[in-house]
């Protein structure tokens, strides 16, 4: 779904004369930044998000067009969602605008992300166009084993030995034949 780029076009107008401003899309919306760190945005729904600080919260709850932010269905301390009835003239607009400004301009400015400079995945290694494959030498064969193949010899089974007992000697008779 697409923004509401009448809405977009009047925050970029408001913002105008703010240094340190930038505009970035997330979530399925836009958002603006002051040094890094979010202040206003658009939903993909066409509400306006603005970043008013946990101070600030309960007071903006009670302006016209504002509710909680509960991205995720999780209510975010600090930031609303305003409709349009909350933004309708410019001089509203310029008031959230102004609230959000305040509380981000106290915020730590963020770090740039660094750029990667290693590849996530190791690119594959293309071959060249022009020239051919060159063609390996045949491996030879080795013929093939007859068709017979000759059972496993067998190992001998081991001799049971009986158990020793002081008196008693093993019988002559008491050997098993081998088998052929």
């Amino acid at each position: 779904m697409a923004i509401d780029e009448v809405l977009a076009s009047r925050i970029r107008s408001v913002l105008s004369s703010t240094g340190g401003i930038t505009e970035k899309s997330m979530f399925g919306g836009v958002a603006w930044m002051l040094n890094g760190n979010m202040a206003l945005g658009i939903t993909s729904k066409g509400d306006l998000m603005a970043r008013v600080g946990p101070d600030a919260h309960q007071w903006a709850l009670g302006q016209p067009g504002a509710r909680p932010m509960d991205f995720a269905g999780r209510p975010m301390v600090g930031m609303v969602f305003v409709d349009g009835t909350g933004h309708a003239t410019e001089d509203d607009l310029a008031r959230w605008a102004g609230l959000a400004l305040t509380y981000v301009s106290t915020l730590p400015r963020k770090a740039d992300k660094p750029v990667r400079s290693v590849p996530l995945a190791k690119p594959v290694a293309k071959k060249p166009a022009s020239k051919p494959a060159a063609k390996k030498p045949a491996a030879k064969k080795k013929p093939a084993a007859s068709a017979k193949k000759k059972p496993a010899a067998k190992k001998p089974a081991a001799k049971k030995k009986p158990a020793a007992s002081a008196n008693k000697k093993p019988a002559a008779s008491a050997k098993k034949p081998k088998r052929r």
